[in-house]
């Protein structure tokens, strides 16, 4: 008799990029009933052809198994067989697409020993932007909502992605907050936790959020970077530059480097543009920001632009999205082979 996907609970970790969200899916992985894999989107990618689909059986499980492939992530950085991943299927009762992408989630190999699985966590700063579309497929998720200081994650992604333009980023980090914010408002089932507290109190911050996904917590989980320095070499996504402080145990010494590191001008153009949010995050601000800058007004919109064309990406049909992805492999995957 197969088994039913029912009580496999979901949760989903949104947030603004650099923002820690890699390290507490590191940490919920390394419990052993909840499996917290590497991003993939493969939900919003698979979601405009399955997820009406009622019927279920074993020709529209292959060609869902086919289609899932297309997904650049997955494909480069899971390292699951198409043999492996039917072999899986076939365990499971296949109801809904709901079911079919928790049967992927389990197919991930984590580096941590798992017992009987009760809760997956997809993590993926996008999402902040996909509440609803995540919430078409999985009604009952709940959702986490990890904050960093506007100034500090600006700061990681120009010294950890090389990225350039500070306007841009700010407004891209006030937008999707304020994106969940407003999901929020609406009765999102969600926990809110700020990343300069996480890092000062792991075990009492990670207790509570531990707490709300109703799994209990025990403080050597927080000792997970131990085992994934000795494997991380062997995970392609981890070892990824920008990921080179997984390994490492949880420290405060980078908390506040972009006080030293940006410049007074950069300071004061975040501080602009993310002033009202920061305030009600409770964030301080050192000095008064800029009033009117074309800067900002550009680095909105770049940032709205990008939203736009991230929607209408997951929009498209999905034959056209493949052949997208495809075009993006033959031009970015080089490296992975």
């Amino acid at each position: 008799m197969k088994t039913k996907l029912d009580d496999i609970r979901m949760a989903f970790i949104v947030s603004r990029g650099r923002s820690g969200s890699t390290l507490i899916q590191s940490i919920l992985d390394a419990h052993p009933n909840i499996c917290a894999p590497i991003e993939a989107k493969f939900v919003l990618h698979l979601a405009t052809r399955y997820s009406k689909t009622t019927k279920w059986n074993s020709k529209v499980i292959a060609r869902f198994i086919n289609d899932l492939y297309t997904n650049r992530k997955f494909r480069l950085f899971w390292d699951v067989s198409q043999k492996d991943l039917n072999s899986l299927f076939e365990r499971y009762e296949i109801t809904s697409f709901s079911d079919a992408c928790k049967v992927v989630y389990l197919s991930h190999h984590s580096m941590f020993d798992k017992n009987a699985i009760c809760l997956i966590v997809d993590k993926n700063p996008l999402y902040s932007i996909f509440i609803p579309s995540i919430l078409a497929v999985f009604p009952e998720a709940k959702f986490v909502h990890l904050i960093r200081d506007a100034r500090a994650a600006t700061y990681s992604h120009l010294a950890s992605l090389r990225q350039k333009n500070v306007p841009q980023l700010a407004q891209e980090w006030r937008i999707l907050n304020k994106a969940i914010e407003g999901q929020k408002s609406n009765g999102l089932n969600c926990y809110t936790i700020q990343y300069e507290k996480l890092v000062h109190r792991p075990k009492v911050e990670f207790d509570r959020l531990f707490n709300f996904l109703d799994i209990p917590f025990t403080a050597d989980l927080l000792d997970a970077h131990e085992t994934i320095r000795k494997k991380i070499s062997k995970n392609k996504y981890l070892a990824l530059k920008h990921h080179q402080g997984i390994g490492q145990a949880i420290n405060i010494d980078q908390v506040n480097s972009w006080k030293t590191e940006l410049s007074t001008r950069n300071i004061k153009l975040i501080n602009s543009i993310c002033q009202q949010l920061l305030k009600e995050y409770n964030y301080p601000i050192e000095t008064k920001g800029t009033r009117s800058s074309l800067l900002i007004y550009f680095g909105e919109f770049r940032a709205k632009l990008k939203n736009w064309l991230l929607r209408r990406m997951f929009c498209l049909p999905f034959a056209l999205r493949s052949g997208i992805y495809n075009l993006a492999s033959l031009i970015l995957d080089k490296k992975f082979k």
